[in-house]
């Protein structure tokens, strides 16, 4: 039973869901995981600024990357509870921004982001969860310009957990998000993209889960979401898009 929590506590914190086993256990039970992803992100503005004595200006521009990322989480479990909480970094990665005026610049950065999540365990195979993520995005080129991307907020969603054989099976999980964001965009110190904003969106993922062990569990999974934000201050109005699919390879263990 112990490599069952395992699978399952893997998806908790891979997918930002929470899947129990078929039976609620009174032992507590401790899971730690890392995860290695390739990812294809991207982030999109379309919008207006208003540049004083210049009037106002089209900013149109997308920032797509190939990182590699680190997943690293523990999970809990308890009868039909669940919860977890994982960091993922990614390696910088470097693409071009449009700016109005000075054309594109090339922007090296990176992504961090923390996830929590709770569950509980319904009937059969199925799960409902509420988590909190916490993304920033920052990224500095040349001439003297940054590029800073928050956003927050909280996720519902549900997962289900359909086993093929023994040792493992299929997960299939779907979210959706509502977040509060916040964009900082700055070249040779002057702003051109400064506003906050809310947005919503949704995530989704498939994948399998199996047994190595007792106490060992593997993952590999397909994952992807994508995020619409607006941001608005008294000069801007931008809308913003995240995107992302990753590809990931994890290893799970039970205590």
């Amino acid at each position: 039973m112990r490599s069952n929590i395992a699978v399952h506590m893997a998806t908790a914190v891979v997918f930002l869901s929470i899947i129990g086993t078929s039976e609620a256990q009174d032992d507590i039970n401790v899971v730690t995981y890392a995860e290695f992803i390739l990812a294809d992100y991207s982030l999109e503005q379309d919008g207006t600024i208003l540049i004083p004595n210049v009037g106002v200006l089209d900013l149109k521009s997308a920032f797509r990357v190939n990182p590699a990322a680190l997943k690293v989480g523990s999970g809990i479990t308890w009868r039909d509870w669940y919860a977890s909480v994982y960091f993922q970094g990614t390696n910088d990665a470097s693409d071009s921004f449009t700016v109005p005026f000075i054309g594109d610049i090339t922007y090296t950065g990176n992504r961090k982001e923390w996830v929590g999540a709770l569950g509980y365990q319904l009937q059969g195979n199925t799960s409902i969860f509420l988590g909190y993520r916490d993304s920033k995005i920052e990224g500095n080129g040349s001439p003297a310009a940054s590029f800073t991307f928050e956003s927050d907020g909280f996720f519902l969603g549900a997962s289900y957990w359909l086993p093929l054989i023994p040792q493992g099976g299929l997960t299939f999980t779907f979210a959706h998000a509502w977040l509060d964001g916040s964009a900082k965009q700055e070249v040779s110190g002057g702003p051109v993209n400064t506003g906050t904003g809310s947005g919503t969106g949704v995530k989704f993922g498939v994948g399998w889960r199996g047994d190595i062990n007792e106490d060992w569990g593997y993952s590999i999974n397909v994952d992807s979401f994508t995020y619409k934000h607006d941001t608005r201050s008294d000069n801007v109005n931008v809308d913003i898009e995240e995107s992302e699919i990753t590809f990931g390879i994890g290893l799970s263990y039970a205590f």
